[in-house]
């Protein structure tokens, strides 16, 4: 897309608050909006909020969001020129891009054309290791019929068994495991790749915005703190500077190498030794895009839409401390309190909502000025927390973040 381009309608293909916020954003630009919708979210309050809306179709949920095809045929079923998947997974699979650039229908987030030098896995690694990055062992694609024992014997256990154009992996830790890992997986795509799992102390993600002009910007780094927690690097997570400049810096070379243009986030590992390993690159919103926001003060939806349109991406981005919380059900249950006090709070399940373990309720995000007080503010945002109906890890959250 470019300035150039007029867009009149745009397919909202995602869900929970993050819908309502993009209906409001293509509004605001003069952007019709059509929310697309499974069964499960036949009554969800932002489909009132969208100009139409748009039927998936029948079967489970998440199967729904899954299959690429069923987001285009609804965007040109509905007369849309782009769709947004904001952090939807399906943003992953290459087969969203290439169908959507044959209907001739935009995605926001990248150049369908460039996609797969980020989206395949192979393709990825070997960018990587021109730029000097540490990769992990990555089998060539294998074959529709291949059993994979051969490969697997020499990257050796565990390792992933991964679709090579789509967001989809299974672990497998013994050669037992590797024929039904392979079934699962190329039940989703057909073209696999055997990756060397690698158990980690720490997992980043280096966000990143880069333009149509050759500029790569980070805006900040992710560190999951594990247990539901997650902080910008800074609040209390300092990332040593060799490692840093392998991880941020590189992934910033990574990405001007690979022509991707849109917001997007390397995810790396630090091993208990503590070095880095890249693991993926995904183009979509990341699922803590409250977390940066809080961090940098940017607009991460507008700044997409933007770098989308041919608009140049900021030279630099500074972040402040910043930490998160996602609280979820620890049993099944109906929830009839869900309220929150402090803090930038997204809640994800409103009363009436019933809700399986290890679903999400709520995220909450706060800043500050120092680590310290990013931490005790979450701290009281968790403990101020109403949660009625069903049972959650509130509470551990809270004792966490306080020990923090």
């Amino acid at each position: 897309m470019s300035d150039e381009v007029v867009l009149e309608r745009a397919l909202i293909a995602t869900r929970r608050p993050l819908a309502a916020r993009l209906i409001t954003l293509f509004r605001d630009r003069g952007v019709e909006t059509v929310a697309a919708f499974s069964e499960a979210e036949g009554e969800a309050p932002w489909l009132d909020d969208a100009d139409f809306d748009a039927y998936l179709g029948d079967g489970p949920s998440e199967k729904v969001w899954s299959e690429p095809q069923r987001l285009v045929s609804a965007a040109m079923d509905a007369g849309c020129d782009v769709i947004h998947t904001g952090t939807e997974p399906v943003t992953d699979a290459l087969d969203l891009w290439s169908a959507a650039s044959a209907a001739n229908v935009a995605v926001v987030g990248g150049e369908p054309r460039r996609m797969v030098e980020v989206l395949d896995r192979s393709r990825w690694a070997a960018h990587a290791r021109h730029q000097g990055l540490p990769v992990l062992p990555i089998s060539d694609p294998l074959g529709a019929a291949a059993d994979g024992i051969a490969e697997a014997a020499r990257i050796g256990l565990p390792l992933y068994v991964k679709a090579l154009h789509g967001p989809w992996s299974r672990r497998v830790d013994t050669f037992d495991d590797l024929a039904e890992a392979l079934a699962w997986v190329r039940e989703r795509d057909a073209n696999v790749v055997l990756e060397r799992a690698a158990d980690g102390t720490r997992r980043l993600g280096v966000v990143v915005v880069a333009d149509q002009h050759g500029r790569v910007t980070r805006l900040a780094t992710i560190s999951n703190e594990g247990h539901g927690l997650r902080a910008v690097a800074g609040a209390g997570t300092t990332l040593p500077a060799a490692v840093a400049e392998v991880v941020e810096e590189g992934t910033c070379r990574l990405i001007r190498e690979t022509g991707f243009v849109g917001v997007g986030r390397a995810r790396w590992i630090l091993t208990r030794d503590g070095s880095p390993w890249l693991l993926s690159f995904s183009p979509r919103l990341p699922t803590a895009f409250e977390l940066v926001e809080a961090a940098t003060g940017i607009d991460l939806l507008s700044l997409q839409l933007d770098v989308s349109l041919g608009r140049p991406a900021p030279a630099s981005a500074s972040a402040r401390p910043a930490v998160q919380a996602r609280c979820s059900a620890t049993a099944d249950g109906v929830v009839t309190r869900n309220q929150w006090g402090r803090g930038s709070v997204q809640v994800l399940a409103e009363p009436g909502t019933r809700v399986s373990a290890g679903e999400p309720l709520a995220v909450v995000t706060v800043a500050a000025e120092d680590a310290s007080g990013a931490w005790s503010g979450l701290a009281e945002a968790l403990a101020g927390a109403s949660v009625g109906g069903v049972a959650s890890d509130v509470s551990d959250l809270n004792e966490r973040a306080t020990s923090r």
